[in-house]
């Protein structure tokens, strides 16, 4: 009897059809992601503005300003609203790996859901990130191998904890094996779409200011402070809205990554 033949072999996808394939995934998903990504990323976007107009700290040259006055007092309130806000934003980004993950294999997550499994994933980045942060530390401080390589084999670490639930040595394994076998794929398919992403985002950034430059020529100007806010808001939450296809496209990217290795084995 002839023996049975191999199974076919399986290879990430290509970037022809990675790109629409996740634009359909994000499509499919984007009810629940925009939900989701409102819950993190509109308080982040308010908080941001609110910080900016309470403090007056609204970029680099303010705070620079503020710290030579030894205005320590609006520097640590201006910081601290910054770390919040920055947590929000984070959370919102984050949130979007179950949506879309679930989406994925037919499964409607709702953003409820989707920080409740970020919570449980939550203690797993910390870990992950602190070891990760100390190996390319030390590397480039003892020269043994240069940070900016470690950071390279450690790129997938994020999608190893959220999509697989592993974490600390097991997530930098992880990534390390999936760098080391397909580096090139991983890294031009993630530096197009980053592209494409980057692409859309200043798109929407110049619809959105030139809509409020319009709106403003109507508005008293005793509003536009207002106005400016508001657009702030708006595109915090465009462009964490936007990122989310670059979610939905490394959930793609790693699930090829996961189904090739478990093939290998």
């Amino acid at each position: 009897m002839d023996a049975a033949p191999p199974p076919p072999s399986v290879e990430p996808r290509t970037l022809g059809t990675l790109i629409p394939e996740s634009w359909d995934l994000y499509r499919a998903a984007l009810p629940e992601v925009a939900v989701a990504v409102a819950w993190g990323a509109v308080p982040a976007a308010v908080i941001a503005a609110a910080s900016a107009a309470w403090t007056g700290i609204d970029g680099r040259e303010a705070l620079k300003a503020a710290i030579d006055a030894g205005e320590f007092g609006r520097v640590g309130t201006a910081s601290a609203l910054g770390l919040v806000s920055r947590a929000f934003g984070a959370a919102a980004a984050l949130a979007v790996y179950p949506v879309v993950a679930g989406r994925a294999s037919g499964t409607v997550v709702s953003a409820a859901q989707a920080y409740a499994f970020l919570l449980e994933r939550l203690w797993p980045l910390v870990k992950t990130f602190a070891r990760q942060l100390a190996y390319i530390l030390l590397g480039t401080l003892c020269l043994v191998v240069p940070g900016v390589v470690l950071a390279f084999r450690y790129a997938l670490t994020q999608q190893a904890v959220m999509l697989e639930g592993l974490s600390g040595p097991a997530a930098l394994a992880r990534s390390k094996e999936f760098m080391g076998r397909y580096a090139g794929k991983v890294v031009g398919n993630a530096l197009v779409a980053w592209l494409l992403t980057l692409t859309g985002v200043l798109a929407l950034f110049f619809v959105l200011g030139l809509g409020t430059a319009v709106f403003e020529l109507f508005l008293p100007k005793a509003y536009h402070p207002a106005a400016d806010a508001a657009q702030g808001v708006a595109a915090g939450y465009l462009d964490a809205l936007a990122g989310a296809w670059l979610t939905a496209f490394f959930v793609n990217l790693y699930g090829d990554l996961m189904r090739a290795s478990r093939q290998a084995e």
